[in-house]
């Protein structure tokens, strides 16, 4: 919800947990071979299959699509070098991956199979997420999280605390989808080389964090997102999206995650039913209150 890119220069996030996510399961059927079949699906489909054999590491055998298939040995061998007792009983392995939702909306996709794994192979999530990734983790600490999270990188680690929020004006608050997909490694990646001079941004960002959480005020609300907004516009270079898509709202529109890409925060001191007509008469029928989607 805030923090975005400078949570990894120290700036406080508040992250919010999704009613959605995405299941694990797996059976086991000993046997004399070691095989994982592994099948991913959303609401709608099943859009990755790979059979999976190990040896000293994990390899494809087969796959629907190539590239995720190397991505998901990737993460076992990982899993695998920090700790070797991972998946050392030979038999057939069947994965099934649910996201409850439909994976384009990204909701952290990523995140929640690296926490399944994690939980699978017995292993830190934050330093997996640390070596195949190039995020914060507050992700990581939002697949288990139960509430609202504050969340810090610190000299010692991620520190995650839980805070309660549930704001009494929700109802002016709307969740659009966009549909316009970025790369949030990529994203990441641009932030980092960039290497922007934070100044006191770090300290403004970790206050308005502070701020949404704690406020009953919604004009106060608002007015916070909007200066979340135009200080990472500033940062990144970019000119915020409620500028470039939406200059006559009336309320603040804020980017979550990657910028400009998947969801939009909006607020305004108009209806709910107000807002929904607006952003789907723009072209983004898509949309969720806090309700339908906030754990």
């Amino acid at each position: 919800m805030s923090g975005e890119y400078v949570v990894l220069r120290g700036a406080t996030a508040l992250a919010l947990p999704l009613r959605k996510g995405q299941a694990m399961e797996i059976e086991f059927v000993q046997g004399e071979d070691f095989l994982i079949n592994w099948t991913a699906s959303d609401i709608e489909e099943v859009w990755f299959e790979a059979k999976i054999s190990k040896n000293e590491k994990f390899v494809i055998l087969e796959s629907s699509d190539p590239q995720v298939g190397e991505r998901l040995v990737g993460l076992l061998n990982t899993a695998l070098e920090m700790n070797p007792e991972f998946l050392t009983e030979k038999g057939t392995y069947n994965c099934d991956c649910r996201i409850m939702f439909e994976r384009h909306w990204g909701w952290g996709t990523s995140s929640t199979l690296i926490s399944n794994l994690s939980w699978w192979a017995r292993i830190d999530p934050y330093e997996f997420n640390r070596r195949v990734g190039s995020g914060s983790g507050y992700d990581i600490a939002c697949a288990r999280a139960e509430s609202a999270i504050l969340f810090r990188l610190t000299g010692e680690g991620p520190d995650v605390e839980p805070v309660d929020l549930f704001p009494w004006f929700h109802h002016h608050l709307l969740f659009v989808y966009l549909g316009r997909k970025a790369d949030t490694e990529e994203e990441i990646k641009k932030f980092k080389m960039r290497g922007p001079k934070l100044g006191e941004a770090v300290g403004e960002i970790s206050e308005i964090s502070e701020l949404l959480y704690q406020t009953r005020n919604l004009e106060e609300f608002i007015d916070g997102l909007q200066r979340h907004e135009d200080i990472m516009s500033e940062l990144l270079g970019k000119p915020a999206v409620g500028k470039t898509l939406f200059p006559d709202f009336r309320g603040a529109v804020k980017s979550l995650g990657a910028w400009g890409g998947d969801f939009v925060l909006a607020a305004s001191t108009g209806s709910e039913h107000m807002n929904r007509d607006y952003f789907t008469g723009k072209g983004y029928p898509v949309h969720f209150n806090w309700d339908e989607i906030i754990l």
